[in-house]
């Protein structure tokens, strides 16, 4: 069920030009008519033409996340997000853009600690104006020296901009990964300005490969983008992929202020087993994540814990957290408590966590919601772009169709899910604090 069974956490790059939304898709249940190629080159084309809307999504979806980032090179990927519309070799960065926007089309590039995901929308009499200056901005940048210098205020923005919470998402994967998946997607601030063209230039060559992207288009027949990949010009090769390893561990940073900041993970199953990987996004459904109502009160497990405790009055907020990657995941719960119940607060998540009981009708409710949101998804053509392009690389082939994930789901049962809590409650805990922690434990002590 690729990158649709838990959200990985992402931040984005948006050109806000002239981009038209596009229009829903009239039957999202009925099952995705992907098709598939593989080139000789190694590079994978994978569409889906949808004839109901009036316009088209294109995009190139790289294994190229933080995760393969050195400690030589940190933040690169970070940087590429930031520079995806500069000079080309063949175009200067003020030409890619207006020629997109006259098109009405714009340039987004989504970062992510596995993947990186750059798409175009446009109207489709425009689609070929507009693919030559995207696949070249994706495919052929200049890395000049000027410009990757020019962006580090952008950087530096980002890192400003960054809140509690971000950085305790960081800090959790720092604490349970240390390398690979536990790199930041954020540059450190000691590499802003520094990364030169050479070592951004070095690992574009390597990881930007034919054989480690895929070229995907919805609202796009399959003959038409096989004709737009011969304009895709990466290199051939295949970058080593290791494995991410959990270690577990924890990472605080006293920042003051009113509030903590906590997250709690453990080692969990990855999008590499399908079947246990919804039964935790079915556990994170009843535990009380993703919540439909923006600003609702939390209605999941932790939430009405924390309550009978604490009182429904308390000035506190729990939700799961379900990260999952290729070969492993993250699962627990984030916290955001006023500092002088942080500990109480964080106590009483964890035993919740470590005594789970679920039931029956538990399952259905939360089978029930993930259903509607896997027939969901393709009312926004990115995501499903990003589902396709996720989980063709992912599983070296065709990706998952919407039949296959909603039988996925109708396959699951109470047991599984079970199984993936008894999982978690015999696994090694990982923290991450941030914020005012005067009241928060050390992870030794809990």
């Amino acid at each position: 069920m690729a990158s649709r069974i838990a959200r990985t956490p992402v931040v984005q790059l948006q050109r806000h030009l002239s981009a038209q939304a596009a229009p829903a898709l009239r039957n999202p249940s009925k099952p995705s008519g992907i098709e598939t190629s593989v080139l000789p080159n190694g590079l994978t084309v994978a569409s889906i033409d949808t004839s109901t809307s009036g316009t088209a999504t294109l995009g190139i979806v790289v294994r190229a996340g933080s995760k393969y980032e050195s400690y030589g090179n940190l933040g690169v990927s970070h940087l590429l997000r930031v520079g995806a519309s500069l000079a080309t070799k063949s175009h200067t960065s003020l030409s890619v853009v207006r020629n997109l926007q006259q098109a009405g089309a714009g340039l987004n590039c989504s970062q992510g600690r596995e993947y990186m995901v750059y798409n175009t929308q446009a109207t489709k009499d425009k689609l070929d104006q507009v693919v030559d200056f995207f696949v070249d901005a994706v495919t052929n940048p200049a890395f000049k020296p000027w410009e990757l210098s020019d962006n580090k205020w952008r950087l530096s923005l980002d890192l400003a901009e960054q809140s509690d919470q971000s950085k305790a998402t960081e800090l959790l994967h720092k604490a349970a990964y240390r390398t690979g998946l536990g790199n930041s997607l954020y540059a450190p601030e000691y590499t802003l300005g520094k990364l030169k063209p050479a070592v951004v230039e070095e690992f574009y060559k390597k990881y930007y490969t034919t054989t480690s992207a895929i070229l995907v288009g919805v609202g796009i027949s399959h003959k038409k983008l096989l004709n737009y990949a011969e304009v895709v010009k990466l290199g051939p090769g295949a970058a080593s992929d290791a494995p991410g390893k959990y270690f577990g561990g924890e990472a605080r940073l006293d920042a003051g202020g009113r509030l903590a900041n906590i997250n709690i993970a453990y080692d969990t199953a990855g999008l590499s087993n399908p079947k246990e990987a919804v039964a935790f996004r079915l556990l994170q459904k009843i535990l009380g994540g993703n919540a439909v109502i923006p600003y609702g009160n939390g209605s999941g497990v932790l939430s009405r814990a924390v309550a009978a405790k604490h009182g429904a009055d308390s000035s506190a907020a729990v939700s799961a957290l379900n990260y999952a990657y290729a070969d492993t995941g993250l699962f627990g719960a984030f916290i955001v408590a006023e500092a002088p119940i942080a500990g109480k607060v964080l106590e009483t998540t964890i035993s919740t966590l470590r005594t789970l009981n679920i039931t029956d009708a538990q399952v259905k409710a939360a089978k029930s919601a993930l259903l509607l949101e896997v027939l969901e998804t393709p009312l926004k053509p990115t995501r499903v772009l990003e589902d396709i392009g996720t989980s063709s690389l992912l599983r070296r082939g065709a990706p998952l169709s919407d039949q296959d994930k909603l039988d996925l789901v109708d396959q699951a049962t109470s047991a599984d899910v079970q199984a993936a809590a008894k999982r978690i409650a015999g696994s090694k805990l990982s923290m991450s604090a941030v914020g005012n922690l005067g009241h928060v434990p050390y992870l030794d002590s809990l």
